[in-house]
C-alpha cells in the first residue's frame, strides 16, 4: 500500500470515528440530561434511588466529554497515536452505555416497587 493510500485510509478512519463519536455524544448527552431530570424529580418525591439515577447522568456527561476530547486529539495526531486516542474514546463510549444501562435497571426497580405497593394497596381496598 502506498503512503498516499495509507494516508487516505487513515483519514477516512478518523472521519468515521469522529462521526460515530458525534452521533453518540448527541444521543448520550440527551439521555444524560433526561436521567438527571428524572433523578431530581425522584429526589423531590423523596425516592432514595433518585440521587443514584442523577449521578449516572452526570457520569455519562463526564464520559462523553472525555470521548469528545480523545476524538478531537485523534484527528490531530499521527496514525499510531490516533489509534490510541480513538480506542480511549471508544472505552468512554462503552462506559457511558454501561452507566445508562445501570440507571435504567435502577429505575425499573423503583417502578417495580411502586407497582407492588399499588397492588398491595388495591388488595387492601
Amino acid at each position: 500500500m502506498s503512503e498516499l493510500e495509507s494516508k487516505n485510509w487513515h483519514e477516512q478512519f478518523i472521519d468515521d470515528q469522529e462521526k460515530i463519536s458525534q452521533n453518540h455524544q448527541k444521543i448520550a448527552d440527551k439521555c444524560a440530561q433526561k436521567l438527571i431530570e428524572l433523578g431530581e424529580r425522584l429526589q423531590a418525591e423523596n425516592e432514595p434511588g433518585g440521587k443514584s439515577i442523577a449521578e449516572h447522568g452526570q457520569k455519562i456527561l463526564h464520559y462523553t466529554k472525555i470521548e469528545q476530547e480523545k476524538t478531537q486529539q485523534a484527528s490531530e495526531q499521527n496514525e499510531v497515536n490516533a489509534y490510541e486516542s480513538t480506542e480511549i474514546a471508544a472505552q468512554q463510549r462503552r462506559k457511558a452505555t454501561q452507566e445508562h444501562v445501570q440507571a435504567i435497571e435502577e429505575y425499573n426497580a423503583i417502578l417495580l416497587k411502586k407497582i407492588q405497593a399499588n397492588q398491595e394497596k388495591s388488595k387492601k381496598s
